[in-house]
């Protein structure tokens, strides 16, 4: 992913703009057991995407992150496609019964085509978030409250008194904010993205991707 942004973003610089589109995971929100290094690479797709975001507006370029949960692939089956030097990971092998298991889990998921339609409308609107799981809303929400209330812990600091009393002084400002501000819902089109058709487009295609550098994305 890294190298595929240092190969395109200074093609798109040079062009004038373009449209990153990076691809984490749900686990870039939620962890789960065994999931060590998986979460960490995630996350970390979530953060640099979260940071070319600020830097490459000035450019014209638009970035979004798609953080897909289940979506209906092969993508249990990847192992067979791994080097034999990188073979031992620990995780699991060429295992039909570990292969149906995980096809299970994952083949109620969105079929590719109908995501790979929610992408482009998404960069179409050059939104940032691309998620489109709502079944994760009361997981998210959680761990949101968590984190928040570990922050509010510290309210009553001196030292957080010092910082807010700095900032006055300097013109920032620190305004106190409601633990959780009531979620925005977004107006109802009462379609399924699954069933709207393939729009035209947009003004950077993915088929010109590797000649002008003016569209990339990175794979899952």
């Amino acid at each position: 992913m890294i190298n595929g942004v240092q190969t395109f973003m200074p093609r798109m610089i040079a062009n004038g703009g373009g449209h990153i589109v990076n691809t984490a995971s749900m686990s870039a929100f939620v962890a789960l057991p065994t999931t060590a290094i998986y979460c960490t690479t995630k996350y970390a797709v979530r953060g640099l995407s979260e940071s070319l975001r600020i830097e490459l507006d000035k450019y014209n370029i638009g970035v979004s992150v798609l953080c897909p949960g289940g979506v209906n692939t092969n993508i249990h089956e990847s192992v067979l496609a791994r080097p034999e030097k990188y073979g031992q990971t620990g995780y699991y092998g060429a295992d039909p019964e570990v292969f149906k298991r995980l096809k299970s889990v994952i083949e109620g998921g969105f079929d590719p085509v109908d995501l790979g339609r929610v992408v482009l409308r998404a960069v179409e609107r050059n939104d940032f978030w691309i998620l489109p799981y709502p079944e994760f809303i009361p997981t998210v929400e959680k761990n949101t409250e968590e984190v928040i209330a570990a922050m509010q812990m510290y309210e009553d600091d001196p030292d957080y008194a010092r910082r807010r009393k700095a900032a006055r002084g300097a013109g920032q400002g620190h305004a106190r904010r409601p633990l959780i501000a009531r979620r925005r819902r977004l107006p109802r089109t009462g379609r399924d993205p699954r069933e709207m058709p393939i729009a035209p487009a947009p003004r950077f295609r993915a088929s010109s991707q590797a000649s002008n550098g003016r569209g990339a994305t990175s794979p899952h």
